[in-house]
């Protein structure tokens, strides 16, 4: 008896010690449900300074294609139908960046970017703006394909999906992307 008994009050301060962490850590969850609901607000709040630079800045066929990336094929989901992702950077040559545009609005693939440009959000709506393109800011879709280089091309439908990485046009990353998915 004495043994449980000494045995108890060597364990009573690990209790302890335990009540004080598990104490820490609801604090610690309550903090981030907190900084959660904060940056809720602020995600929504640039959303819908997002969606109010796309309505001054570009034209209505424009608009159209930003909206459907945005709401429909951004978040790398595919619904079973063919979608190409070309991977930028503003880096790139002007010239480079403007035929990838206009060559891929017409397969309405996406334009993505890793970041914004020069760490700002009205800076990347400008040189975007200036350049005459269209494109979403998506790393997690960088992340997803493993994109290190730009260009990239992808091509994605169902599951399965292709690469090319290159400074090439968007018709023969096209034709090139179909044969590897057959």
């Amino acid at each position: 008896m004495l043994y449980v008994l000494t045995l108890g009050l060597l364990f009573s301060p690990f209790c302890s010690y335990a009540n004080d962490y598990k104490q820490e850590a609801i604090e610690l969850f309550k903090q981030s449900k907190e900084l959660e609901s904060d940056h809720l607000a602020d995600a929504l709040d640039i959303q819908s300074r997002a969606q109010e630079t796309i309505t001054n800045t570009f034209c209505k066929e424009d608009r159209e294609i930003v909206k459907e990336s945005l709401i429909n094929r951004t978040s790398g989901q595919n619904s079973g139908r063919e979608q190409y992702y070309v991977f930028i950077s503003l880096s790139m040559p002007e010239s480079s960046l403007k035929t990838l545009y206009n060559e891929a609005k017409d397969q309405k693939a996406i334009l993505v970017l890793r970041g914004l440009y020069e760490d700002s959000f009205r800076r990347t709506a400008d040189k975007l703006k200036t350049l005459q393109i269209v494109a979403v800011i998506n790393p997690n879709l960088f992340k997803q394909y493993q994109v290190s280089k730009a260009p990239t091309f992808v091509l994605v439908n169902g599951e399965q999906s292709s690469m090319l990485v290159g400074n090439v046009t968007f018709q023969f990353a096209s034709e090139k992307l179909q044969e590897a998915m057959k």
